[in-house]
Order: structure tokens, then C-alpha cells, then sequence
């Protein structure tokens, strides 16, 4: 009864999520918990106050609900509770550790009354990413213990994460179950999409490798499984690649250049670390356009034309070197199957300038128009991802097969041979997801043949405002990019949900069944954001918004108001500036650059308690 969806079954991906049968959940309930007497808990899901909203929630004859003595809590735990932590990698272990501590203050003492333990059946490693299907936990809260199994161990957090999010019913203080959950309960729950985003650019805005972290765990709070890391842009290109001479003046309109850059080493960092925490990082490198940052040597010349969107010289055989060492570099870092290649705004008029003069002359036995040279980029693209020892799927930005001419039109329509193993995403709103479905002509342009690869959704409307209006930081309602706007849709005010939204005409229309079913999730993105505009509260629920949106089910989660207000319940541990991050190893490491990987053995049976500072651990 999951609502998520794999690679291989995407046609679930976009559908409401189906309730959870009795006799399907019977075998998640605890060794020596009898099913009898359990009930599917009927209210307002959103009333308990967990966020993102679980799936479901059952109850038993014998629950009872409080408040305690205190008039706050349906129960209190004094202080971290006695964690255990069964088939758990000990790094992970040691993260869940040093978080309970964090979120009881600090050192508080162990209530070794109160038991919290975590079962996953397996640990993901880089063969296999948090996919929405492998992410379903169940969550049992008793009077004396609470339990966690999940399939993996992604499931495992975002269970963990569901029960900090329980205890957190007394503002500013870790320990209060909320009024409105009886006891025992019992929460399972599973994502709606298998791809939930948030991209952060760290091209363009300078990041250290301690934000991004950050930006990681705070993801992964909120149930989210991938951070889509933009690498490269007309300010910035932060790998550091003995092909590629950066731009050492790379200013475009009022955006100063990112002089940040990352060793492939402290990527690799990064990588570990948030694989130990459920979440994928997806890798950009925008090609064939916002490329200045690639430098004068690989940029086309656009002097007195644009500043940004500059495209690189596809026209010579150089630039086809310096891409395919970059992504070897890739290749090498970021183990995800999937990544991102850019292909958003292409400026034509650029290249037009950039070929008629020295600067960026075709080299002989390339191409010398920009038909030609749009197509005869992408063919040395595939060629180059073919020669890869690591084969993936590519996510497209979807104006490079719709808008490249004046009149709209790409010349790479006609080829659709050449974005076979695509997923597409889509930053121009709704109107272009129609478009890409094969239901309407917009903007002159048309689709002879639909396309039929997966698709991701985002518009500028999901992008977290780079320089936030006082209404956006007073979290008014019904301004542009406010929280109301994010939570319901990415596709901007008058939209009625993430699949219903105005057509050029104005007209209410849905995404037709046969496109939602190609639907794998979304993205929310920072574009342009500096880490402590995004670290604000105003600014980072925007990101919690989208991530709700993505993980439960739009017939419950469907109020803005009552999601804000849940958010501010849930300060404690959602507040990026109140949170105290875990200073816990890295996590796993992928044994493709790490030959101590096959060393760090996985534990079987790894048990810590929250007052320890480090994990003991017993195979």
C-alpha cells in the first residue's frame, strides 16, 4: 500500500497514496504486540502534528490520551531516551547518538526508562538510493518504548525523524509527546514521490563544505532524498579540473563571481555524508549554455550582447576535451545514478555573435551553424557519457529541446534518438509541462511527437526568493513566492494543486493521467540564494513547504495555514538556526575512491545509548 514509486513503477509515483490495509500492516507491529484491537485513527492526520503528515495512523482499544500532570503532553520522557539500533552502520549510529543529545539539551541525562529503537532490515550503500520505495518506516509509541523498522535505513531516519517530531509538543523543549496522540500508536507511512529535491547553488552563491552539510541534514529532516548540487554557471565553476582555466572575472547583471571551490576530496565528503543520512546528491553541470564560468578559453565571446547564459564554443574540438575530463571528474565524485547536464537558456543570439568573429571560429570537421552545432554537441555528449566507466541517466532541462530559435523551436526535437535515458525537468511553469506532455501549443513552439521519459517538476515559482520582500519574511499569505504559494503548487498562484493549473488561456486544466504517470517527483531550488539567506525561517520553510507536498498525500496535507503553524510547533528541530549539528563521522564510504571502505564493516546489532560520546558496536 505504498504511495511512492521506483524506476520501474512510476505510474504510482504520481497518484494519491492508497490507505494501508490491516492485514498488511500486521506484520509491522512489534514482537509481541497483538493486532487485535487496533483501529485506523479516523480525524484530521494533520491534527497530531508530526510533519511532513504520515501516511496513517492506527490506534488501539487500550490508548489513552492525555494531558499529563503538566497540562502540555499526552506523555514526557525526561531527558535523550536509551537509544538501541539493530543492523545500523555505527557511524549512523553515532549521528543518531550525538542528534539525541543535541535535542535534549545538550548532555541532559539518559532516561533509561524510556527505550527508542531502531530496526532496519538493510543498510543502502551507493548500489542502491533512497528511491521512495525502499523509505516506508513504521513508528510504535508506547508508554515505555518506542520503535522503528524500516525496510532500509533511510526509512529508518525519516522514521526517527517522525519521532523527534512527535516529542516535540512542548515549544522549545525535546521530551513532550503531543496532547493529540494517544498511547500506543502506531505510524506508517511511505513517500508519495520517489524523487524529492531541493537544489542548492553552490556555482553561483559561495558555499563551504560545513553549509552544504548543513543544507544536507536539514534536508534529510524533512524527508527529503536528493540535494541536487549545481557545480557550474556563468559566476562560478567550483571543481577544480587541470582542463578547465576558470573565469577569474566572472560578473553577470548584479551577481558578483563565486571564487568558492571544492576538492574532489571534501566532495567526496560530502557525499558520504549524506548518503549516512537517507539523502542522494545529484550533481549539475549546466552545459551547453551559462558556461562563463568555464572561462575565456571554453566561453564564447558576448561582449555588448548578454552578460549570462553564455554558451560555451561548441563549435570546437577543445571544448569536447575539457567536458569529457570534467565529467570523468564526475564520474569519479558522485556515485547517484542519475545526473544533471543543464541545458536551460542556450542564448542563440550569443553564439550567433560569439561564431562570426575569431573568437569563437568553428574549428574544421565541426559545425558552423547553430542547427548543426546543437546537434552535433549533443551527439559528442553521448559519446562522451557512453565512454564512461559509470553509465546513469541524465535529468535535461527541458527548454533545450523547446526553445533555441526565435521562433521557439529546437532543432533537437527532431532528434529524439539522442535523449533516450532523459528524465526532464521543467523551470518555465505548467504551461511548459503541458507542452512536454503533447497537449498544447505554447509560445509558438509545438512537439511533433511527444516525449515520453519521466519528468520532474519545479518553476520559478518553487525557487526560494534570493533577496526576500518584507511581506516574504513576515510570512504573509498571498504575496509572489510566499509559503501559501509554495505549499500548493510550484506552478504560482491560481493553481489548484501540483497537477491543476491555469493554461495560457486561463483556462483550469489538469496533466493529463498518461503525463502524472511519468511524474517521479520535484525539486524546490535556491537559485542564487547565499547560505544565510536560505538559513532564515522565513526562507527555509519555503523549502519544508515543497518538501510536504512531496511526501504526503495532497487529500490531507492541503491547508497552508495549518501547515505554517505546524512548522512553527516543530521549531525545535526545523529551525536551521537553532539547530546543533551532529559533528558524527562522515558516514559510509564508496569503494570506488575509498580502499578502507570494505574495512568499515556493517554492524548487525549496534547498541548506544544518548549519554555516551561514541557508540559501541557488536557484530
Amino acid at each position: 500500500s505504498s504511495s511512492s514509486a521506483s524506476s520501474s513503477s512510476a505510474s504510482s509515483s504520481s497518484a494519491s497514496s492508497s490507505s494501508p490495509k490491516v492485514e498488511e500492516e500486521r506484520k509491522d507491529i512489534w514482537e509481541g504486540m497483538p493486532w487485535k484491537g487496533w483501529k485506523r485513527f479516523q480525524a484530521d492526520l494533520k491534527g497530531i502534528g508530526i510533519f511532513p503528515v504520515p501516511s496513517a495512523m492506527f490506534i488501539h482499544k487500550s490508548s489513552k490520551m492525555g494531558p499529563n500532570s503538566d497540562g502540555k503532553c499526552s506523555m514526557r520522557i525526561d531527558g535523550a531516551p536509551l537509544l538501541k539500533a539493530r543492523r545500523l552502520h555505527a557511524s549512523t549510529v553515532t549521528y543518531l547518538t550525538q542528534t539525541m543529545r543535541n535535542l535534549a539539551n545538550n548532555g541532559a541525562a539518559v532516561d533509561d526508562k524510556y527505550q527508542l529503537i531502531i530496526e532496519a532490515e538493510r543498510e543502502l550503500d551507493y548500489e542502491e538510493v533512497p528511491n521512495g520505495d525502499n523509505e516506508g518506516y513504521s513508528l510504535l509509541i508506547s508508554e515505555t518504548k518506542a520503535i522503528i523498522k524500516a525496510q532500509t535505513t533511510a526509512g529508518a531516519l525519516h522514521g526517527f525523524w517522525s519521532f523527534v517530531s512527535a516529542f516535540s509538543g512542548d515549544s522549545g523543549k525535546f521530551g513532550c509527546l503531543r496532547r493529540t496522540i494517544q498511547v500506543p500508536a502506531y505510524i506508517r507511512d511511505d513517500p508519495r514521490f520517489e524523487y524529492r529535491g531541493f537544489t542548492v547553488d553552490a556555482a553561483r552563491s559561495a558555499y563551504s563544505l560545513n553549509d552544504l552539510k548543513e543544507a544536507v541534514e536539514m534536508a534529510a529532516r524533512v524527508k527529503m532524498n536528493v540535494v541536487h548540487l549545481r557545480l557550474t554557471d556563468d559566476t562560478g565553476f567550483v571543481l577544480r579540473n587541470p582542463k578547465v582555466h576558470a573565469c577569474t572575472d566572472c560578473r553577470a547583471d548584479k551577481l558578483q563571481q563565486n571564487k568558492q571551490t571544492y576538492s574532489d576530496s571534501e566532495l567526496r565528503d560530502l557525499v558520504s555524508y549524506a548518503y549516512a543520512r537517507g539523502i542522494r546528491i545529484v550533481p549539475e553541470i549546466d552545459l551547453p549554455g551559462h558556461a562563463k564560468g568555464w572561462g575565456g578559453d571554453l566561453a564564447m565571446c558576448c561582449n555588448g550582447v548578454r552578460s549570462w547564459g553564455i554558451p560555451l564554443k561548441i563549435n570546437r574540438k577543445a571544448t569536447y576535451v575539457a567536458i569529457e575530463s570534467v565529467l570523468q571528474q564526475v564520474n569519479g565524485i558522485f556515485p547517484d545514478p542519475l545526473i544533471h547536464l543543464g541545458g536551460d537558456e542556450f542564448s542563440s543570439e550569443c553564439f550567433h555573435r560569439g561564431i562570426s568573429t575569431s573568437c569563437g571560429k568553428s574549428d574544421p570537421e565541426t559545425c558552423d551553424n547553430l542547427e548543426d552545432c546543437l546537434y552535433y554537441f549533443e551527439t559528442q555528449l553521448k559519446q562522451i557519457l557512453n565512454r564512461l566507466p559509470f553509465k546513469r541517466s541524465v535529468i535535461r532541462w527541458m527548454d533545450l529541446v523547446e526553445s533555441h530559435q526565435a521562433n521557439g523551436v529546437s532543432p533537437l526535437i527532431m532528434h529524439p534518438e539522442l535523449f533516450r535515458d532523459t528524465w526532464g525537468m521543467s523551470w518555465r511553469g505548467f504551461n511548459e509541462m503541458l507542452i512536454l506532455g503533447g497537449v498544447q501549443e505554447h509560445w509558438g513552439s509545438f512537439l511533433p511527437k511527444p516525449l515520453t521519459f519521466p519528468l520532474l517538476l519545479t518553476s520559478e515559482q518553487w525557487y526560494v526568493p534570493p533577496h526576500p520582500t518584507k511581506q516574504q519574511q513576515n510570512q504573509n499569505f498571498g504575496c509572489e513566492r510566499c509559503f501559501d504559494q509554495f505549499y500548493v503548487s510550484p506552478w504560482g498562484k491560481f493553481a489548484k494543486g501540483l497537477f491543476t493549473a491555469p493554461d495560457v488561456s486561463k483556462k483550469m486544466v489538469s496533466l493529463p493521467d498518461g503525463v502524472r504517470r511519468r511524474v517521479r517527483g520535484g525539486t524546490t531550488a535556491a537559485f542564487e540564494v547565499e547560505a544565510n539567506v536560505l538559513k532564515e525561517w522565513y526562507s527555509w520553510t519555503l523549502v519544508c513547504a515543497a518538501a510536504e507536498r512531496l511526501w504526503s498525500d495532497e487529500a490531507v496535507a492541503n491547508d497552508p495555514r495549518e501547515a505554517l503553524n505546524r512548522l512553527k510547533s516543530n521549531k525545535l528541530w526545523i529551525d536551521w538556526k537553532t539547530t546543533s549539528f551532529s559533528a558524527a563521522s562522515s558516514g559510509q564510504g564508496h569503494s570506488s575512491y575509498n580502499s578502507n571502505a570494505a574495512a568499515g564493516a556493517k554492524s548487525s546489532s549496534t547498541t548506544a545509548t544518548t549519554s555516551s560520546s561514541s557508540s559501541s558496536s557488536s557484530t
